[in-house]
């Protein structure tokens, strides 16, 4: 029987990239591959989805990214074990921008009074329209904070320390169409290697 290298190639590169994964989760990261990893889309915490007229873009944010931005890569292990701010939250960011532009520009040349409805409702209403969805359960955000600079969100959802898996964010807003936009996103995380 003829046998060819090939398969024994293709085999040990898939045996090779699970015992990677296998490592990175159990062994952990470093900083800033933790960091890298994420942000990077293919591992499910940051998404992007197109619903109608706009792009929204979710990040999860796990508690040890969080430590990360605050802390800072420099940070000693002294720095970040007496750093003990940790939250019974899930902390997620969303982007929303309009992908049509004929809209886009509609909403450019509106009237003064119009942009600060626009302006206000996003401001401190929309965050009373989006949900979190795990399961069965529905949950509001327990914090809603939009960041005018940065056109960005920053929400935060009650947790038991424990959920892991997939969760849904779910927007219903009025004025950014009449079909709720649902995004869904990994909240599974390696470990920090410090």
């Amino acid at each position: 029987m003829k046998t060819t290298s090939r398969p024994n190639g293709v085999l040990l590169k898939r045996l090779l990239g699970v015992l990677a994964l296998c490592w990175s989760v159990s062994c952990g990261l470093n900083k800033e591959e933790y960091v890298e990893w994420v942000r990077n889309e293919k591992n499910g915490l940051h998404q992007k989805k197109t619903a109608g007229d706009y792009e929204y873009e979710v990040q999860y944010m796990p508690q040890e990214y969080l430590k990360l931005l605050r802390l800072g890569h420099q940070a000693s292990r002294e720095q970040w074990a007496q750093d003990t701010a940790r939250s019974n939250a899930q902390v997620f960011s969303l982007k929303i921008t309009c992908v049509n532009d004929s809209l886009a520009q509609r909403l450019k040349e509106a009237s003064y009074e119009a942009k600060q409805k626009r302006d206000y409702y996003f401001a401190y209403l929309l965050g009373n329209e989006i949900r979190l969805k795990e399961g069965k359960a529905l949950r509001a955000p327990i914090f809603s904070h939009f960041e005018t600079g940065q056109k960005e969100y920053q929400l935060a959802f009650e947790w038991d320390g424990k959920s892991r898996g997939e969760a849904t964010l779910i927007i219903a807003s009025p004025p950014l169409g009449k079909n709720p936009a649902e995004i869904t996103v990994n909240r599974a995380s390696p470990k920090l290697k410090l």
